[in-house]
């Protein structure tokens, strides 16, 4: 018989299998996704090795996210749009640790209230279930109506948001994604994340330079 820590390991693992393997089945359904972009996301998402483990010091949340009241409600709207997505998720959410960038400048009064993130894989510089210097994975969150100015960084970047919100990529004009689309930000394209009527969540992905951060942009 499992003990309860083995047990525990035993369903993230499963978690974050079934996870990979939705958004390995997703990448070629995105009309606008560019093939040679959706060929290096699944090199990497394929290319992962190595059992997950809980984040030194524990799951939760590294800090008081005052967003994190909301998980259910933004996991429950997920189920209803992207139940491959999400069920996976719900499993893997005891296990994460949330954390925030942009706590020393946050680029609105009340940002850091409505706002967090956790990374499944990725260097050392943030915990994570499985560290990798190839990928870094990990999901958005972003209370309702929340905007996520613009912004740019050095990693080519797909996010697959779970809930509709609207993205402003480059020059385009802004655009309401649906969930399950891939929305692709090419290495420096300035973009930015708009959350809708119900909390966002939304999974990322980083090729490149996963040392520098992002960066916001003046308005």
């Amino acid at each position: 018989m499992l003990k309860p820590d083995s047990r525990r390991s035993a369903a993230t693992q499963d978690a974050f299998d079934a996870l990979v393997a939705a958004l390995r089945s997703r990448l070629h359904q995105g009309s606008d996704f560019p093939i040679d972009a959706c060929e290096r996301f699944e090199a990497a998402l394929s290319g992962l090795r190595g059992p997950v483990q809980i984040p030194e010091g524990g799951a939760g949340a590294e800090f008081a996210l005052a967003v994190l009241k909301k998980l259910p409600e933004a996991l429950a709207a997920a189920r209803e749009g992207v139940p491959d997505l999400a069920e996976p998720l719900s499993k893997l959410a005891p296990a994460l640790r949330w954390t925030q960038g942009y706590r020393d400048r946050p680029p609105s009064r009340d940002f850091l209230d409505r706002y967090g993130y956790a990374q499944f894989v990725g260097p050392t510089l943030v915990p994570s279930l499985m560290t990798s210097d190839r990928l870094a994975f990990g999901v958005l969150f972003l209370a309702p109506g929340t905007l996520y100015p613009p912004h740019a960084h050095p990693a080519e970047e797909l996010y697959v948001p779970l809930a509709p919100a609207r993205w402003l990529r480059g020059e385009e004009k802004w655009r309401e994604r649906q969930a399950g689309d891939l929305v692709h930000h090419a290495s420096g394209m300035v973009h930015a994340t708009e959350a809708g009527a119900v909390p966002l969540l939304a999974f990322y992905l980083w090729l490149g330079d996963l040392a520098t951060g992002a960066r916001i942009l003046a308005s």
